[in-house]
This record gives C-alpha cells, sequence and structure tokens, in this order.
C-alpha cells in the first residue's frame, strides 16, 4: 500500500509553523517567504516547499536536504539557528500562481507540519533595476539606483543582503530618481545577491541584483594623497577601465560616498572655471583641473563614472598646504 504524506495545517494562534498567507508579486520580480517554525521542535527535520491544494495535489518543489543550484528558480535556506526557513522564488512568471505550502516532515507518521501561501503574480512591475550583475572594484564604491513605481511612493523600501533580512543596509530615496544603494571601501567578501525589495509581514518582496567586486582596476588615480600649493593650481588624472569610455564622469566631493556633491562632469565645461574636467577617450583618463587653491579645498573628492543608474567611485585626498601666494594666471581649456 502507497504511503500517503497528509500536510497538518498549523490552525489560528497555534504557533508551529507560520509564514505570510497572501504574497502579491511581478513579473521578472523574486520573493522571499520566511517559514518561521518552533525551533527545539524541528530544527533537524528537512523542510519543503510545494505547490497544489488540497494536500494530495500538494506536488514538492524543493527540500532543504536537495542540491540547491545556484540557477534554480526556487532555493530553501534553513536558519537553524533563528528557527526560520527561507524560500527564495526568483524570475517569477505568470504561471506561478496558485496556492504554494511550507512544509515540514515529520518522520514515522503520515501527518507533516505545514501552511498555506498563496501567490498572485502580475504584469505590473513595482521595483526594477538597469542591470542585473553589477561589477565593482575592491576598495572602490558604488551607487546603484532601484526605481519604483508610484504606487510605492510612501512605502518603506529597503535594500538588504540575501540571507541577511534583519540586517538593512541604508539606502538613499530620492523620489523620481529612486531608491539608491551607497557602498564604500568594497571588499571580496561584499560580492553577493543584494535585494531592493519592501517587506509584507512574513515575506520581502522586490528585485535583486549580483554585485561582483573584482581585484582588476576600473577607476584609479596614481596616487590616493594630492598635496598642492595655496594659491596654485593641481590636476589629478583619473584612469578608467575601456568599457567606461561612454560613463558620464564626476568630480565630487564628500566624506561620505552617499552624500558625495557633483561638482564638475564631462560634457559640461566653461572656461575659467575653478574646476574644469577633460576626458580623454582614446588614452582612458579624465584629468580634473583645479585653479585658485585655498586651504578651504582641503579635504575628500571621488572620481566618479556613470552610466544606467550605476555609479562607480575611486576616493581622492587633496591637501592644500603653505601660504597665500598670487595664482599662476593659468587658464585649463576644456575639451574642444
Amino acid at each position: 500500500m502507497e504511503h500517503l504524506t497528509i500536510l497538518l495545517l498549523t490552525l489560528p494562534g497555534v504557533f508551529s509553523l507560520s509564514a505570510e498567507s497572501n504574497i502579491d508579486g511581478w513579473e521578472g520580480g523574486s520573493a522571499a517567504v520566511h517559514c518561521k517554525y518552533e525551533l527545539q521542535k524541528y530544527r533537524d527535520h528537512v523542510k519543503y516547499w510545494c505547490k497544489g491544494y488540497p494536500w494530495q495535489s500538494c506536488h514538492i518543489l524543493k527540500k532543504s536536504n536537495s542540491p540547491q543550484e545556484t540557477h534554480s528558480r526556487v532555493t530553501i535556506h534553513d536558519d537553524k539557528k533563528k528557527g526560520i526557513f527561507t524560500v527564495i522564488l526568483s524570475e517569477l512568471k505568470r504561471e506561478d500562481n496558485g496556492r504554494y505550502a511550507c512544509g515540514i516532515e515529520i518522520s514515522g507518521v503520515t501527518l507533516d507540519e505545514g501552511v498555506y501561501i498563496d501567490l498572485t503574480v502580475s504584469d505590473k512591475q513595482l521595483l526594477w533595476m538597469s542591470s542585473p550583475v553589477i561589477t565593482a572594484q575592491e576598495g572602490g564604491a558604488v551607487s546603484i539606483q532601484c526605481h519604483y513605481s508610484k504606487d510605492l511612493t510612501l512605502s518603506t523600501k529597503q535594500w538588504c543582503r540575501e540571507g541577511e533580512w534583519d540586517k538593512f543596509i541604508l539606502g538613499v530615496d530620492h523620489t523620481r530618481e529612486g531608491f539608491t544603494l551607497n557602498m564604500k571601501g568594497l571588499e571580496m567578501k561584499d560580492t553577493g545577491r543584494y535585494w531592493c525589495a519592501i517587506k509584507k509581514g512574513e515575506a520581502t518582496i522586490g528585485t535583486v541584483m549580483q554585485l561582483k567586486v573584482t581585484a582588476v582596476r576600473l577607476l584609479w588615480v596614481s596616487s590616493s594623497v594630492i598635496t598642492a600649493q595655496e594659491g596654485g593650481a593641481v590636476s589629478i588624472q583619473c584612469h578608467y577601465a575601456a568599457h567606461l569610455i561612454h560613463h558620464v564622469k564626476y568630480w565630487c566631493r564628500g566624506d561620505e560616498w552617499s552624500s558625495c556633491e557633483n561638482l564638475v562632469q564631462s560634457g559640461l565645461c566653461t572656461p575659467g572655471d575653478k574646476r574644469i574636467l577633460n576626458d580623454d577617450k582614446t588614452r582612458a583618463v579624465f584629468t580634473v583641473s583645479v585653479s585658485r587653491l585655498d586651504r578651504a579645498d582641503t579635504g575628500r573628492y571621488w572620481c566618479a563614472a556613470e552610466n544606467n543608474q550605476v555609479k562607480l567611485g575611486s576616493p581622492v585626498e587633496l591637501r592644500v598646504e603653505g601660504s597665500y601666494s598670487e595664482p599662476d594666471g593659468t587658464i585649463t581649456l576644456c575639451d574642444s
């Protein structure tokens, strides 16, 4: 006689297993369903995700003890310290609409523990980014814009790293421009999947990008500390990788990358300005020339390049020293 597995639904008010009962996603987006369970009771049990209703039709799509393929649209991560297993649904499609269940295998009996979730996938995109994969350099900085629909204007948006759902990364909400993630001093360990998302109860819904931190230089200066004379002028060369040729180049100032104020950018130049930026695409280097230096110009600056709402940065420390002297009268010309 064939053994049947019956899903024993958790009753309201009884905590054995809980999850958000209704999840609204969109095509191309992702959802993370956080299924909470009694840690002492179910810590070492196999968890699973199935689709179908009633229980006889609930087809198991993924188990916690099965291989978690990198490119699979369904993965399970069981946090046995917190008593939460998270089901990650990637690249949602309209055909994913339906009733699902978080389940826990109960060995030796016919009753599994479970809770049902209704998933609705619409064609209305609420959060999106220009690129699903972003590469930035070790030691540098990156800013990534996540756009959102008007429906989420008043909603709380958040950035988080996949798997670190409670560790929110501070973002800057520019309303019309998007919700921006700013990171500086990048390390190789920062490589990973990051979510621009909204929270709904015990679920995280959003769009995901893969950040790759590389040791290959993408944007750099020969020296990160530059000393110049008060009253004089200085030129800083910012080198960049060939694939950044068509990016907009910036020179901005700020101790923090997230609040760096743009002072000058490529394509916008007026002869005689205190700061001039010339982009030499044949040599893959842009030069920032600053004249009439004074002590107030001392500070942290950033060479930056932006394209498709992704900005890369490399820090430069400018120190203006010495007593004031008459300017040398040199005027840097703009690109012809």
